[in-house]
């Protein structure tokens, strides 16, 4: 294998702004600054083209942030006559959330970014036709691939930057089967799945693994400490109430984190924590409740208990380190743990943690008079 060249350039498809959120501000997710601060810590370009600059301010306006704006605005609808209760405005807060105009905010947040990038020209519109009835990616030789001209345009780009540039090698962030396809042989061009996978690629973990080792006992300590008074659901199940949590221990913490924001003394980072939980619940057994398809509503509910030990969850939070330069030994702390899944983390559930016991009350009886009332009103 030949020595690979340092990364000079980088290009981010939509699926990789996608998995952020199309965050470009920071609300809810600080990937996206962090990452375009690194790549200007670094003097590293940004390619950007027309093509693919559409496609995100689309993927903007469907965006998980934007979606849940709508769904906030749909609740208040729904619930407006207990807002004069606390002496709120349905009409003051829908007002305020569209002053907001965050998609707005968004696109100019993400137009901001590319002040500083190189903008690839369109390559010969032939060239593009020419691939198309070849059958070659992003293209394929069977079914129908006319949706993947936009992805054409960008990556024949994208090509021909790399040919015309033999000393540049550039970093492609993309999870999109046609684009790894189309630029999977492509010398001095590198793949990664995601913004997180590409930041790690900029930057050399392997210097900050002895800081974060020692971090780890204080890591385990905070995230347990926050974790005692968050609420757990069990996936791929209708709960009564909130499960009774009897233990929480951490299984493992990732030292395939990402790397946010580093400094002389501090590291801010991203990693991934596993937990074992053990408790029990109360869950809807579908598989003996009846359920009405015109009504859609249960006409007899069965529940069971269930109880797991040791099943697992995984939550994803922030954690910044502080620790002295000299003398990491001697000196690190966890500034501040921030756990990134809030109200609800799931619980997953199997043969080999969970006992489920079916109600004694739930008989055949109960389930009969439950229909008969049912169909006489």
């Amino acid at each position: 294998m030949g020595i690979i060249s340092p990364i000079d350039a980088v290009i981010v498809d939509t699926s990789a702004f996608h998995k952020e959120q199309c965050d470009f501000l920071g609300i809810q997710n600080p990937i996206l600054p962090a990452f375009f601060s690194m790549l200007n810590k670094k003097k590293i370009k940004l390619l950007s083209h027309p093509v693919l600059c559409e496609e995100i301010k689309r993927h903007i306006s469907e965006s998980e942030i934007i979606n849940k704006l709508s769904n906030l605005k749909a609740s208040l609808r729904k619930y407006k006559n207990f807002l004069p209760l606390i002496n709120l405005s349905l009409d003051d807060i829908s007002q305020s959330i569209d002053k907001l105009d965050l998609e707005t905010k968004l696109v100019n947040a993400f137009f901001t970014t590319l002040k500083n990038s190189e903008e690839l020209p369109y390559p010969d519109v032939e060239d593009v036709f020419a691939l198309y009835f070849a059958g070659q990616p992003p293209f394929s030789s069977t079914g129908n691939k006319k949706s993947e001209f936009p992805d054409a345009f960008v990556i024949l780009a994208l090509k021909q930057y790399i040919q015309s540039h033999p000393s540049k090698c550039v970093l492609i962030l993309t999870d999109d089967s046609d684009w790894k396809n189309a630029l999977a042989n492509i010398p001095r061009a590198i793949l990664a799945d995601s913004i997180g996978d590409g930041m790690r690629i900029l930057q050399n973990c392997d210097e900050l693994l002895p800081v974060f080792k020692e971090a780890l006992p204080d890591i385990e300590r905070q995230a347990l400490s926050q974790l005692e008074s968050e609420p757990f659901t069990l996936m791929g199940y209708e709960i009564i109430d909130d499960p009774e949590i009897t233990e929480i221990s951490i299984k493992s913490i990732s030292d395939l984190f990402v790397p946010l924001k580093i400094t002389d003394s501090s590291i801010l980072l991203r990693t991934t924590i596993e937990l074992e939980v053990t408790g029990f619940a109360t869950v809807l057994d579908e598989d003996r409740s009846i359920w009405d398809h015109e009504d859609r509503a249960y006409i007899f509910t069965a529940y069971s208990d269930v109880t797991f030990e040791k099943a697992l969850a995984e939550i994803e939070c922030d954690i910044e380190i502080t620790f002295d330069p000299e003398d990491h030994s001697s000196y690190v702390e966890v500034a501040y743990l921030k756990l990134n899944v809030r109200f609800n983390i799931d619980i997953e559930l199997d043969e080999h943690t969970a006992t489920f016991i079916d109600h004694e009350s739930d008989t055949t009886a109960d389930m009969m008079n439950a229909i008969e009332e049912y169909f006489h009103h």
